[in-house]
């Protein structure tokens, strides 16, 4: 029973009761579907945070980089920001991939108790599980609050200089 009920409370598993196409027969097609629906699951939280690393990097080294002599070894360095940034989206990319690839491979349970390498396996679904919804419920926050930071920065900019804003403005709205 165990091992079901971990097959059975996956994040994709959720996703695919909930547009009510779990357990019927798809066509190539509906799979195809199906499969770009979990990748933009898993790729729309990180948008913005990659978004955020690239504008950091070029917005910081721009400023850093533009009266040296050495230009295009102060461009090559790392801005620890950005860095930081790209390497949560990596291991975030890599646990959710796993997380989406053990949904689509995982085997039946085996039927009748439990063997020592079912646990280890289990174990393992469950800690993969454990960090693919930490970092899901950390890039949906830093995305959020991404997201949050700019339209709070579009209003204080209202404030300062409206002509020059305001098309921002109209468009948030």
């Amino acid at each position: 029973k165990r091992p079901e009920m971990i097959t059975r409370t996956n994040f994709f598993y959720f996703v695919s009761e909930w547009s009510t196409e779990e357990g019927k027969q798809l066509s190539l097609f509906g799979e195809w579907i199906r499969l770009m629906r979990d990748i933009a699951f898993i790729a729309i939280p990180i948008v913005f945070v990659v978004y955020f690393g690239w504008n950091v990097k070029a917005s910081i080294l721009s400023v850093k980089c533009e009266y040296r002599k050495d230009y295009e070894v102060c461009i090559a360095e790392r801005e620890p920001i950005s860095f930081a940034a790209f390497i949560f989206s990596l291991l975030y990319s890599l646990v959710a991939t796993l997380e989406l690839a053990i949904h689509y491979i995982s085997p039946p349970p085996i039927a009748g108790g439990a063997s020592a390498a079912e646990s280890r396996e289990v174990r393992a679904r469950l800690v993969i599980r454990f960090a693919f919804y930490c970092l899901y419920a950390s890039a949906v926050f830093l995305s959020l609050a991404l997201v949050f930071t700019c339209c709070l920065w579009i209003l204080y900019g209202l404030l300062i200089d409206t002509p020059r804003v305001l098309p921002y403005a109209i468009f948030l709205a």
